[in-house]
């Protein structure tokens, strides 16, 4: 499959060449297995059975999907969200906490949030409830992400005494222990269509997906869902490449981090 070839998929699939330019090399491999699998000829083939069975592609979609993470990602970015972030969340919501991971690939997003609300609780006593909402297109992503267990190099950002404590040994991997397993729901969902929940989120995950993969007239046609399911003066958090689009006036970028808004 050639760069031309791939152009076309994106196109079917509405995403955006700018977004995988640079991870095309392994995405074009597993197209080149599923290609394979289902005996097709070529890639004109291939894009005549995406068009006419949805079941293909759907998966084709998951086949899409990229995970580049680790715990404490951008650990600026979380340093403000333990400092400044739960704080203000915590002293205007009482009585629960609602936040909501999109695109949560193999969740190393949700546990680090989970690390640092359990790390609080401990050196200032009981939290209230909090329950986080983790979405991802790739179902075995999904499957990952509840067995919750890592690589060294996901975990090469975690100091020592908090590897410790949230997680255990096993051999040359790593393992998040049972109580930040707590009050997760995982559900396979597409970006595309935003949950409605009709408790908002007071914190949105929005990192390295939407705003990245997608062409930009389905950016425009998601968003204000997405922006819809945020509690006022709650956070959206995107990743630090990204940028939202100009027309959210609701939106007011943080002080403290370009990548943190909330919303007015």
């Amino acid at each position: 499959m050639d760069d031309a070839q791939f152009k076309k998929l994106l196109d079917i699939l509405d995403l955006s060449w700018q977004g995988y330019r640079r991870v095309r090399k392994g995405v074009k491999k597993r197209l080149s297995r599923h290609m394979q699998q289902m005996d097709c000829r070529d890639v004109d083939e291939y894009l005549d059975r995406i068009n006419a069975h949805p079941d293909i592609f759907q998966e084709t979609r998951r086949l899409m999907t990229v995970s580049v993470s680790r715990f404490l990602r951008d650990r600026l970015l979380w340093e403000i969200i333990k400092e400044k972030l739960i704080p203000d969340i915590l002293s205007k919501n009482p009585d629960r906490v609602q936040v909501w991971s999109a695109g949560c690939a193999l969740g190393q997003e949700v546990y680090s949030f989970k690390i640092l609300w359990q790390a609080m609780e401990k050196n200032h006593g009981p939290l209230p409830p909090l329950h986080i909402l983790a979405t991802d297109l790739n179902h075995e992503y999904r499957s990952k992400a509840i067995e919750a267990i890592y690589n060294s190099h996901a975990v090469r950002d975690i100091p020592q005494d908090i590897l410790g404590t949230f997680f255990h040994r096993l051999e040359d991997r790593y393992a998040v222990s049972d109580h930040l397993k707590t009050n997760i729901s995982w559900e396979i969902s597409d970006l595309t269509n935003p949950p409605r929940d009709t408790n908002k989120f007071h914190v949105i995950f929005l990192r390295n997906n939407l705003l990245t993969y997608y062409k930009q007239e389905i950016i425009e046609a998601v968003l204000p869902g997405i922006i819809d399911n945020l509690s006022v003066e709650g956070y959206l958090i995107i990743g630090v490449r990204e940028n939202l689009p100009d027309k959210y006036p609701c939106l007011s970028r943080s002080n403290d981090h370009p990548c943190i808004f909330q919303k007015t």
